[in-house]
């Protein structure tokens, strides 16, 4: 590739005198060092048969001995925008002459050639990525660039281009940040890592720029950072600016990685702590300066130090996202899992827990076989449901021997579990299945309560289609119960022909049948209805299926209901907490207490209390699942007790440092608690 280089630079005495008399280059340095030696060089390269121009900012100290970081600065996409643009709208130089880095701001181009564009998607007919590649090579060349140090950001566009930039340099690019930019659809589908790339996020919840969104959970995703996030809510340094801010950080602390989201509430699309207000496109935050925070996050991390371990695995998500669930209902736990580490394996065992005021229980265990590095897999587990009102963690955790990032072996999701089945204000109606005709609806005139309701829509959807329906997403199991109903508030028009009523199944949809009585006319205010179901509340019926159902005349216009907080009344249920094919157990009979301390380095003390006589085993299992030693296996009254662990085998031998399980099994239950022994 030729490329042809022309540089604008002023040189100064000082800079000739450098070399002739080098007390006399001290002595200036500390009267006018700055003056003298902070630059901001214009220039232009030749590439394929364009002039490409760039300002870069060598801060104070620069002296061309030792070499320094190098920031790519990328403007937004808008007709006339250029690298000067960008430098004096961000004022990132200030920030670099005192940190001591390099700031390079080079223009991108429109297809026609004119200023102020970037081809974030693959096509790109001016070969953006082309020439910044070209052009550090060039500067690399010319001046003591740092290339193990080397980063991208960019507002807007300049965003999305430094996303496109990770995936097609990751060789030469070390970590990004995007401020108010997303992703390209294009690169999303594309992407692969085949290292960690660190980026960090700063997007204002004013800014309709949403694919930033995208790009975090993105970013999140292919650097396998452990979730939920870490946050912070940062001081509201400056009341004027209408602004506040979250941080929140997501770590893989085996790949030494991290991703980094600034939430700037009521902020627009707009660099936080810019010099300039435009408030044509929203507030500009003044409590964080978006240059400090981006160095601050990138000095952290070398090309040469980021890689994924070579044994890590992961649990990523639950099959859903819910945090809360109704009573009863039958859970069937999917768990996506992740091989993060550079090295396939073979057999890896994961635990499934639920966990209620410290206490586990209910658990399961499973083991997959044969992931390749970096392949995701599926893992289910037994169907459970929850009994009792209460707040609950849901856990699965990664038993993997030799795991090098302990952090994000346990993947955490709190659950309030309630009577309530939806009062639809969380505003999306996903806990329903409908092909068509139904949707959820911000309408407080039209709720019984809260701003949302479920409602079939007076729209084309219905098409020609004489009926549509709306099921709850999952079955309930009211075989504890002696008696149970549901309750709903409605409100409806319908149409002469048309009518609405509710259905139950309980053969997992092949057949319904009619609950509740046939709603026909207009009612215009809401009113509580009620869905009988002692019929159904038997031992052997474990899934019963609901749904709301619309008969549409096509003939006349189409109907409207309104539906609002569903509620499950139960009586007399068992005291059960968590009920599945593996646990029915009793909240009362045992308790088992966190370890102290924990991590520990000679022993720790085991505690748990019993409100009655049981059988108690208990062992220590490392992280195969393999016994080490047994520590109890007798007989005890009620009463609270404790048993110390020295770290010690059944030899008598002193065990490695590592994960290890404390595991209790009594009469009718299984317990674990997690252990971390350290030397």
């Amino acid at each position: 590739m030729n490329v042809k280089l022309q540089v604008t630079y002023t040189f100064t005495m000082v800079h000739i005198m450098k070399f002739i008399i080098p007390v006399l280059i001290i002595i200036t340095v500390f009267v006018i060092s700055s003056e003298l030696y902070a630059e901001v060089i214009s220039g232009t390269i030749e590439f394929e048969g364009r002039t490409r121009d760039y300002k870069l900012f060598l801060p104070a100290d620069y002296d061309n001995m030792d070499s320094l970081p190098l920031i790519l600065n990328l403007h937004g996409s808008n007709r006339g925008f250029n690298g000067a643009w960008q430098m004096n709208y961000t004022q990132m130089n200030a920030v670099a002459d005192t940190a001591g880095f390099m700031v390079l701001y080079p223009t991108g181009i429109m297809a026609d050639g004119s200023l102020g564009g970037w081809f974030t998607d693959r096509s790109d007919p001016v070969n953006g990525v082309g020439f910044i590649d070209a052009l550090l090579d060039t500067l690399c060349g010319l001046y003591k660039v740092n290339e193990d140090q080397i980063y991208s950001c960019g507002t807007s566009a300049g965003g999305s281009m430094s996303c496109k930039l990770a995936h097609e340099l990751p060789h030469r690019i070390t970590a990004i940040a995007s401020n108010a930019g997303g992703i390209s659809s294009g690169i999303v589908q594309d992407l692969e890592l085949k290292r960690p790339m660190p980026f960090l996020s700063i997007h204002g919840t004013m800014d309709s720029y949403r694919s930033a969104e995208m790009a975090l959970e993105l970013w999140i995703d292919l650097n396998i950072c452990s979730e939920p996030a870490d946050t912070v809510v940062l001081p509201d340094t400056n009341q004027e600016d209408n602004c506040s801010v979250e941080k929140m950080t997501y770590v893989n602390q085996g790949a030494g990685c991290k991703v980094v989201h600034y939430k700037v509430i009521n902020g627009g699309h707009t660099w936080p702590g810019s010099a300039y207000d435009i408030p044509s496109v929203g507030n500009t935050d003044r409590d964080i300066n978006a240059n400090s925070e981006i160095w601050n996050f990138f000095k952290q991390f070398k090309l040469s130090e980021l890689s994924f371990p070579d044994f890590d695995v992961t649990p990523r998500s639950l099959n859903h996202d819910l945090e809360i669930l109704p009573r009863f209902i039958n859970i069937k736990p999917v768990v996506f899992i992740q091989n993060g580490g550079l090295n396939d394996l073979l057999t890896i065992p994961a635990l499934f827990v639920i966990d209620s005021s410290g206490t586990i229980v209910c658990e399961c265990s499973q083991v997959f076989d044969d992931m390749k590095s970096m392949e995701k897999k599926e893992l289910l587990f037994d169907t459970v449901h929850t009994l009792i009102a209460d707040e609950y963690e849901f856990m699965c955790i990664s038993l993997l021997a030799d795991d090098e990032n302990v952090k994000n072996d346990t993947l955490k999701r709190g659950i309030a579990v309630t009577d309530l089945i939806d009062d639809f204000e969380s505003g999306d109606g996903t806990q329903w299945i409908s092909d068509y005709g139904w949707g959820c609806k911000r309408s407080s005139k039209n709720a019984n309560s809260g701003d949302y309701t479920l409602y079939s829509k007076r729209d084309r959807s219905y098409k020609d289609a004489d009926t549509t329906t709306a099921i709850f997403f999952s079955s309930f199991n009211l075989s504890s119960l002696e008696t149970a109903y549901i309750s709903f508030s409605s409100k409806y028009d319908f149409y002469e022909g048309d009518a609405g009523y509710t259905e139950v199944s309980v053969d997992q949809g092949e057949t319904w049948v009619k609950t509740s009585d046939t709603y026909t006319g207009s009612q215009d205010e809401h009113k509580i209805s009620e869905i009988p179901l002692d019929s159904y509340v038997k031992p052997d019926i474990k899934e019963l299926m609901l749904r709301f159902k619309v008969i549409n005349n096509p003939d006349n216009g189409f109907p409207l209901w309104f539906i609002d907080d569903v509620m499950l009344h139960p009586n007399e249920e068992t005291g059960a907490i968590v009920q599945s094919n593996r646990s029915n157990i009793q909240m009362d009979q045992f308790v088992l207490k966190d370890n102290y301390p924990n991590p520990f380095n000679l022993s720790t003390v085991i505690k748990y209390t019993m409100t009655r006589p049981q059988e108690v085993t208990i062992k220590i299992l490392n992280i195969l699942g393999q016994e080490v030693a047994t520590l109890l296996n007798e007989s005890q009254a009620s009463g609270e007790y404790s048993i110390v662990w020295n770290g010690l085998d059944h030899s008598g031998h002193e065990v490695n440092s590592g994960v290890y399980y404390c595991w209790i099994q009594t009469s009718d239950q299984v317990f674990t608690r997690k252990m971390l022994l350290l030397k």
